[in-house]
Order: structure tokens, then C-alpha cells, then sequence
């Protein structure tokens, strides 16, 4: 008896070793990986500073104001359950998400007819277009959480449209959940699914309306269940009311709601275009995984047209609101992914079934370097991260966190971060928030002004012993209390160690109320900028003309 080759016993762990090699992957394409110093883009740092909070009993949207929505918060209350102290907890989230959109990749490859092995490395492939992507940004994203979701749910759809028949009970209440857990994470993906019901129930309310009231029953069943979990868990806390208000009025109501149809239509396309063409190979592959849908339901054309309708209503909600942020187009590059294994499938049609081992091989080898290329290098963001241990540049928050930690004069630190989103000092100085407005959301000051100005009402009463601010030419142009009421600003200037002269632009009741303890000049995620600590002065000042620079008493 002959003993199989070394590449036989390996086959039995090939699946184990791309989920090692996810593993691996994870680790350089996120902030929140261990081997680096810290994620430092906003969005995530105030979405893990709610979570924080919510463990310690600061309902979201109650206690603490930010948009986004619960189920998001909840996987980061869990990523603080594991670490409060630092992203480990977010870093394990976002290693199950990528390996569960990994598994759910694997099975699209699976039912596009890929071999037994080659399914794996096609659907690493496919996973590195999202995570190597430049739209990826630094880690911690809705639109990354909610990959394996939509995923899934292409899978569950696309395979029963290929079918021609109606999905099963199960698989129409499983579609329902997935939807409804995307609505309550970030309603702004749901394109996919408004697409999906929409179209395919319009094909089937005029083909077979008994089928089309199967699925409208049985998908609402499953999008109930995560909105009656919801709303149970936040009735625990009393925050129902905020929720629904927060979460759902104020975001349909906030951005642009004075626009025209035809004007916010525009901008929607405007914004679209601008995306796309800046970023030439998601345009590129999205136009080729549109061709090839094309091309192979050329005789089914009611399946491309439902495909396409779900690709096309995914960007018309994800930039309905107009207020356009680089990585929305991510939303769209997960769909793209998760066609990837077919329009591979498609173009390998018209080759011979029985190729040569050996170009097979090579073919392999060259899908794999891509996948490997586009993991390390593919999200040139990523460049700007700083590994632990690296003194590529201060880190402000450190700098911050240690010194409100230690001079602090209340019981405990309390502070904002005026005009700007969560930058991280909160977890450095290991607190939560102890004010509703503790960082500036999104929202245009036109159609929210609360925020804004709850702010200032927390300077002017000095709710909170600190002030944090981040400054440089391009935050003060779209400082939108600056530009409508400059008359209550005041340009500050000082000198640093090397005695070069530095300035910004802050509020005058910030001046009066509080001093300069602590400047940094240094650099996030390849933004050059100015930070500013500011502690409540002992005696508030009656005028300016009592003090000679921002950091006298």
C-alpha cells in the first residue's frame, strides 16, 4: 500500500487553513488589531465610547446622543465587555464577521460550481476586495459589520432566483431577520433588501400572488423579530421613546430635508459619480460583474434586473441623506464581493473542463497573490496606522488621557470634545461621558442646531472640567458655528517649546470659562492637526481683556 503524497494529507485542513490565513489577514488591515497603537478614526472611537457607556448603564440615544443604530451598539457593549481599555474586544467582532462573511463567500463559490478546494481560495479572494479596499477605512465601520448579513442574504436570495422557485419557510423568516438586523444597525444598507422585496415581490404579485403573500408573511415574521428584541431591551432602560426619536426620526429628518426631489435625486447621483470615479477599480469591477451578470442571464433577463435593482437601490439609500462620506461606497464593494464567485464562474465558461493540473495550478497562484497583495496593500489608509510601540508621531490621546487622569480637580474627569467627533480621549482617560452632547455628530447645525448649542451651554456652566478641540485650516472652514456666527469667536495664538507660533479659532465662552493646559501638534490618520486641552479656570473672566494669551489664568 502506498502512501498518499504530502499535498493528500493536506487536503482535509485546507479549510482550516484559509480561516488561519483570515485570522493573519485581520491583523494588518484594521486599526483595532493588537499590533497596533490604537484606532483612531472618530466614528469608531465614539461608537466604542457608547458602548462603554452602555455597560455602565448610559442607554444610547437616552443618556448619551449619537445616531447610529442599536445593533450596532450592541456588538460594541460587547467589545467592551472584553476590553475596556483598548479596541482587543473590537478587534475579536470584527475577526468574527470577517470569518463568518468568509464562510457565507465560500458557499456562493460552492454553489458556482468552484472545485472542492479552489471554493476556498476564491472566496479569500473575493473577502480580500473588501477588507483590502481603499473605502474599507480603519476598522470598525456599519458598513464592515453588516458584510456577513448581506452576504448571507445574497446567498439565501441569489440562489432560489437561479432556481426559479420560492425560497423555503425557513430561508424567507432567516432573509427577514438578516434584513431586519441591518435596518436596526444602519438603515442606510437596506437598498439591497428594498430592491430584493420590492421587484421580486412586484414579479411575483402579477405571476403567482399565492406566492407573493407566502413571502410578504413570512419575510415580515422574520423582520419583526430583531424590532420586538429591540424595543423590549431598550424598554428595560426607558429609552424607547429616545430610540425611535433618535434613531429614526432625527436621521430621516436631519440631512437635507428642505431639498427638492429632483435636487436631492442630483445630489444623490452627484455624489455617486464622484465616489465612484475616484476610486477606478471598484468602477472597473462593478462594471464587470454587471457585464457578466448580463451576459449570463441574458436569457433570464427578469433575474438580472431584480440583481441589478438590488445593487442600485443599495447606493441610491446609502447616499439618499447627501451628506456623502468616502467610505459608503463599501456598502456597495461587500455586494460586489459576494458576486465575485460568479462572475468568475462565468468567465471561465468558455474554457476546456479538463485543463491541465498545471495551469491550474498557476492560476491559483496568481488569484492568491492578488488576494495576499490586496490584504497587506490594497487600503492605502492603512498606511498611516501607527504599530504599538512606534514613535511615528504623538499620540494626542495618550498625551491627554495621562494628564486629565492626573490633574484633574473634580472627582472625577469630566470633559467634551467640542465641534468634533469622539477622537479617542474618553477611552485614554478611561471615563465615559457625563453630558448628553459630548461630541458634535454629523448632523448640519440648519436642521439640528442642539447639539451645537448644547454644547456651548456646557461651556458657558462649565458642566465639564475639560475641553478637547481639534484644529487646523480645514476643520475651522467647516466649523459651521464659525462661518454663520463668527462674532462669538476669538482666533487664539501661542508659541510652543521651539517657540513657533501656532493659532485657531474658538469660541469666545470657551476662553472666558477655560484655559489652554496642554497643545499637540501631531497627526491621525494622515490629518495634520492641532489639539487643545482646555480645564476650567478657578474664577470665570468678565472680559477678554483680562488675560494676555489662551493659556494665562
Amino acid at each position: 500500500m502506498t502512501e498518499k503524497p504530502f499535498i493528500e494529507k493536506l487536503k482535509p485542513y485546507v479549510p482550516y487553513l484559509f480561516i488561519g490565513l483570515v485570522v493573519i489577514a485581520m491583523l494588518f488591515v484594521t486599526e483595532s488589531s493588537p499590533i497596533f497603537a490604537t484606532n483612531q478614526w472618530d466614528d469608531t472611537n465614539v461608537s466604542f465610547t457608547m458602548g462603554r457607556a452602555w455597560i455602565q448603564n448610559d442607554w444610547p440615544y437616552k443618556a448619551l446622543f449619537e445616531q447610529r443604530g442599536p445593533v450596532f451598539y450592541i456588538l460594541y457593549a460587547l467589545a467592551a465587555l472584553i476590553s475596556r481599555t483598548s479596541f482587543v474586544g473590537l478587534f475579536i467582532v470584527e475577526l468574527i464577521t470577517a470569518i463568518t462573511s468568509y464562510i457565507f463567500l465560500v458557499k456562493l463559490a460552492t454553489a458556482a460550481k468552484f472545485g472542492e478546494y479552489t471554493r476556498y481560495l476564491v472566496a479569500f479572494f473575493a473577502l480580500s476586495l473588501i477588507y483590502g479596499s481603499n473605502v474599507f477605512g480603519y476598522g470598525g465601520s456599519p458598513e464592515e459589520l453588516t458584510a456577513p448579513l448581506i452576504i448571507a442574504f445574497i446567498y439565501f436570495s441569489s440562489c432560489y432566483l437561479q432556481q426559479e422557485t420560492l425560497p423555503p419557510r425557513r430561508v424567507m423568516v432567516i432573509n427577514g431577520v438578516l434584513f431586519g438586523l441591518v435596518f436596526w444597525m444602519k438603515f442606510t444598507l437596506i437598498g439591497i433588501f428594498i430592491g430584493y422585496y420590492f421587484f421580486y415581490g412586484l414579479y411575483l404579485l402579477v405571476k403567482a400572488p399565492a406566492k407573493f403573500r407566502r413571502l410578504a408573511k413570512f419575510s415580515l415574521m422574520g423582520f419583526a423579530i430583531p424590532a420586538i428584541i429591540v424595543t423590549l431591551l431598550f424598554a428595560l432602560g426607558g429609552a424607547v421613546g429616545s430610540l425611535y426619536h433618535v434613531y429614526i426620526f432625527q436621521n430621516l429628518t436631519a440631512y437635507g430635508n428642505g431639498l427638492p426631489f429632483l435636487s436631492r435625486v442630483a445630489l444623490v447621483l452627484k455624489s455617486m459619480g464622484n465616489d465612484l470615479f475616484t476610486h477606478p477599480f471598484i468602477l472597473a469591477l462593478l462594471f464587470s460583474v454587471l457585464l457578466l451578470l448580463a451576459v449570463q442571464f441574458q436569457k433570464r433577463e427578469g433575474i438580472f434586473l431584480i440583481l441589478l435593482a438590488m445593487i442600485l437601490c443599495q447606493f441610491v439609500t446609502a447616499y439618499w441623506s447627501g451628506n456623502t462620506q468616502w467610505y459608503y461606497l463599501l456598502a456597495i464593494v461587500v455586494i460586489v464581493a459576494a458576486l465575485v464567485p460568479n462572475m468568475m464562474a462565468t468567465m471561465m465558461k468558455p474554457f476546456p473542463t479538463g485543463l491541465s493540473r498545471q495551469y491550474r495550478f498557476s492560476a491559483s497562484m496568481v488569484l492568491a497573490f492578488f488576494a495576499i497583495i490586496l490584504f497587506v496593500a490594497g487600503n492605502f489608509n492603512m498606511k498611516n496606522a501607527m504599530l504599538a510601540g512606534q514613535t511615528k508621531y504623538v499620540l494626542a490621546q495618550q498625551e491627554f488621557g495621562d494628564y486629565m487622569q492626573t490633574h484633574h480637580k473634580r472627582h472625577h474627569v469630566s470633559l467634551i470634545e467640542y465641534n468634533g467627533i469622539d477622537s479617542g480621549f474618553f477611552l485614554f482617560a478611561h471615563v465615559v461621558p457625563t453630558v448628553r452632547y459630548f461630541e458634535q455628530t454629523n448632523f448640519p447645525y440648519q436642521s439640528f442646531p442642539e447639539s451645537y448649542d448644547a454644547q456651548l451651554r456646557y461651556i458657558r456652566r462649565r458642566n465639564v472640567e475639560f475641553v478637547a478641540i481639534r484644529s487646523n485650516p480645514d476643520r475651522d472652514f467647516r466649523n459651521q458655528l464659525l462661518l454663520q456666527k463668527p462674532q462669538n469667536y476669538i482666533q487664539i495664538e501661542w508659541l510652543d517649546a521651539s517657540n513657533a507660533k501656532h493659532n485657531a479659532y474658538v469660541p469666545r465662552v470657551l476662553i472666558k470659562n477655560y484655559k489652554m493646559v496642554k497643545a499637540v501638534y501631531s497627526t491621525a490618520n494622515g490629518e495634520s492637526i492641532t489639539y487643545m486641552l482646555f480645564q476650567t479656570r478657578r474664577t470665570p473672566l468678565k472680559s477678554l481683556s483680562q488675560i494676555g494669551n489662551a493659556a494665562d489664568e
